[in-house]
């Protein structure tokens, strides 16, 4: 009976210790269901390309940390009026403190106009093969200039959505990514 309490004592002492370690070692798990959700809304926005045989798709404004799934009625691949927006997204409504992640603007990585459009045969309308994905990190793992901690929704010329995550950041700065 004696070595209970030193028992518990020293449980309670790892445990303090461990967290922190086991809380900064991975990818948040709000950005995850971000992402999850944003990749789930292209599908759904590809099914109603295929399903009604129109354009459709998604809007990311940015600076209101918003995105819209639409039909692209006047076929011109983005979203503007004239348009009819099926849903409006606020991604902080999601889950609290996750941000599209401002560390990839300048390698052009965010789709042509912040917008990605279906055409009714579920590919790509406007393809761009340098601009398309949106990356997501929550707002202090952008602050603190943690990279490594971004996940990557990435729309293929052919329609194809995966969601990645970084896997390394190389020395120049470039990224490494795999399947989440």
């Amino acid at each position: 009976m004696k070595w209970i309490i030193p028992a518990i004592l020293c449980f309670v002492i790892i445990v303090i210790f461990t967290v922190p370690i086991f809380h900064d070692a991975g990818v948040d798990g709000r950005v995850i269901k971000v992402s999850r959700t944003v990749a789930s809304d292209l599908m759904f926005a590809k099914h109603l390309a295929l399903k009604e045989g129109k354009n459709c798709g998604v809007f990311f404004n940015i600076g209101k940390n918003t995105y819209t799934v639409f039909y692209d009625l006047n076929t011109d691949g983005f979203f503007n009026y004239g348009d009819q927006s099926i849903k409006t997204v606020v991604v902080d409504a999601l889950s609290k403190g996750v941000v599209y992640s401002n560390f990839f603007n300048v390698t052009g990585a965010v789709f042509n106009n912040n917008t990605v459009v279906f055409g009714m045969y579920g590919k790509l309308f406007k393809p761009e093969t340098n601009k398309n994905s949106i990356f997501f990190i929550s707002s202090r793992d952008e602050q603190d200039g943690l990279k490594n901690k971004a996940i990557r929704v990435w729309v293929d010329v052919d329609g194809r959505i995966d969601i990645l995550k970084v896997e390394k950041v190389l020395d120049t700065g470039d990224l490494v990514f795999e399947p989440l």
